[in-house]
């Protein structure tokens, strides 16, 4: 399969900051991503290549938005403040009642934006995230922060990360030879700091049963960053969730596990056929 045609950009904010997005693919349902805390290391902009790569399948019969935080990136900005930046960006570009998916550190966000504006979320897939930080998780994120503490630690961290998404050579030097090459920015200390700073203070248990839209928590069963009890635990208190732990997965089941992507359209087809069907006469 060939490489979906894309467009990449930045919504320019009044306070001067910018807002990054991939837009591609076509079809009835609208799916918005947001990326977990490999943002922190370059935005959907910098890695679109990747990215398009990865989610090519989908291309084919969903309209796809990939956001990434805004840059620069504040120091203690929020969780309720870049939910404001996602819908925001997602109104600017056209694009109304969506299905969001939040791998990760994505999904406090993703919970704010359900509950911010449950006209918006038509349904919210939480990858392999949480509500609060538990010992494990924190212990995890804090290695990480000491990774971003030194250039080259983080420069490989980033390079075995990317390799996930990689697609095959010949489809990178077609991109290349049509200027859709990946932009070659180092990534950026600072706002991985940032991000990872943030999710050590987070704690929305009193946000997520707020929640109403219909909800699918899904990770692996062997996650070591963020174990199963703290799924468990998330989609206990989301009223209209459905829970999948999946066996031999860890954090990277969206990207390692070959059923994910079929289970997430299955999901975000379910959502659609739903919102179609005509309710019952009273």
């Amino acid at each position: 399969m060939s490489l979906p045609q894309f467009e990449t950009g930045h919504i320019n904010t009044s306070d001067g900051a910018r807002k990054p997005f991939v837009r591609f693919g076509s079809g009835k349902t609208s799916m918005i991503v947001i990326p977990g805390a490999a943002d922190g290391l370059q935005t959907c902009v910098d890695v679109a290549l990747f990215l398009v790569w990865f989610y090519r399948r989908r291309a084919q019969r969903y309209r796809i938005l990939i956001l990434s935080r805004r840059e620069p990136l504040p120091e203690r900005f929020g969780f309720d403040r870049h939910a404001d930046d996602m819908i925001e960006s997602a109104a600017h570009l056209g694009f109304g009642p969506s299905v969001w998916e939040c791998p990760s550190a994505a999904g406090p966000i993703g919970q704010w934006i359900a509950v911010k504006r449950p006209d918006l979320a038509r349904g919210l897939i939480l990858s392999s995230s949480y509500d609060y930080m538990n010992d494990q998780t924190r212990k995890v994120l804090r290695q990480w922060l000491e990774i971003a503490a030194h250039r080259e630690s983080l420069k490989l961290f980033s390079h075995t990360l990317m390799q996930k998404y990689q697609p095959p050579a010949d489809v990178v030097r077609e991109a290349e030879l049509s200027g859709q090459a990946n932009a070659d920015r180092p990534p950026d200390p600072a706002r991985l700091r940032r991000i990872l700073e943030e999710l050590l203070q987070l704690d929305q248990r009193d946000l997520t049963p707020k929640i109403k839209c219909q909800t699918l928590v899904i990770a692996g069963q062997e996650d070591r960053v963020v174990p199963g009890n703290v799924q468990r635990e998330l989609a206990g208190r989301i009223p209209s969730s459905t829970l999948e732990l999946c066996p031999g997965f860890g954090h990277f089941n969206d990207m390692e596990n070959p059923e994910y992507q079929s289970r997430v359209e299955q999901f975000a087809d379910q959502i659609l056929a739903e919102s179609q069907s005509p309710r019952p006469a009273r």
